[in-house]
């Protein structure tokens, strides 16, 4: 049977609590699985949080959780495999329209850092003979141990390596920023937005294309979680 694999675009939303093993929810608009929170945040080490898987469909969905490491290396995402948290259940089967809480609860010591990861609900439910094609889903979630005072700090400039036609964001601040639009414009050339939500992650970078543009100052706008921030980027 041919599987095909569909990854969850997940948004960003609010801290998790502790609550009740198994919850019945309500039903999403399609039939399917769904999460909440899209988003795990852990106080401390010792901080327990909860995500709800709901199965929507009308058969037994056998789900694995799991956490992987997430860093941001040359501007590219990497992923490692880790043991710094126990989550209970590590695989259970989700009854059709039925939710199932995952407990998450770091076992690491406290840092003075912000430390990142990812909360992985994928669906491995064993094949069955003469069904067709077969859809596996994954919920892919940011999974982020805080640091307390942490926040991000963006510093705008233009690509090292390649200096024309390339912006770079550094986030020098202690907790991941997210960029959810940003627009740059140069002397009377009209605003323009650059394509493309960004997670940046503390002491990583992400860089941008840029149109052709006037051999001006770029005036660069960033809407963020925290707020707008704009700054200014002399061009060779």
């Amino acid at each position: 049977m041919k599987l095909m694999r569909l990854r969850t675009i997940v948004g960003m939303f609010g801290a998790a609590t502790v609550g009740a093993a198994l919850a019945v929810l309500p039903a999403p608009a399609m039939a399917g699985s769904a999460v909440t929170p899209t988003l795990v945040r852990l106080a401390s080490a010792r901080e327990t949080g909860e995500v709800t898987l709901w199965n929507g469909g009308t058969t037994p969905m056998l789900v694995e959780a799991s956490a992987v490491s997430w860093s941001q290396e040359g501007g590219h995402e990497s992923f490692a495999p880790t043991d710094d948290f126990v989550i209970a259940p590590a695989i259970v089967e989700v009854r059709p329209h039925s939710g199932q809480i995952f407990r998450v609860r770091a076992k690491i010591a406290p840092t003075g850092h912000e430390r990142t990861y990812r909360l992985r609900l994928e669906d491995v439910t064993p094949a069955q003979p003469g069904t067709g094609v077969g859809m596996r889903i994954r919920h892919d979630l940011p999974l982020i141990v805080t640091v307390a005072g942490g926040k991000p700090d963006l510093v705008f400039g233009l690509c090292p390596a390649h200096p024309t036609g390339c912006l770079r964001v550094t986030n020098r601040g202690t907790a991941f920023a997210r960029i959810t639009d940003l627009t740059i414009t140069a002397g009377g050339s009209g605003e323009k937005r650059l394509d493309g939500i960004s997670t940046i992650l503390a002491g990583s970078w992400h860089e941008w294309a840029l149109p052709a543009l006037p051999r001006q100052p770029l005036h660069v706008r960033a809407q963020t979680a925290q707020g707008l921030v704009s700054a200014a980027v002399a061009q060779p």
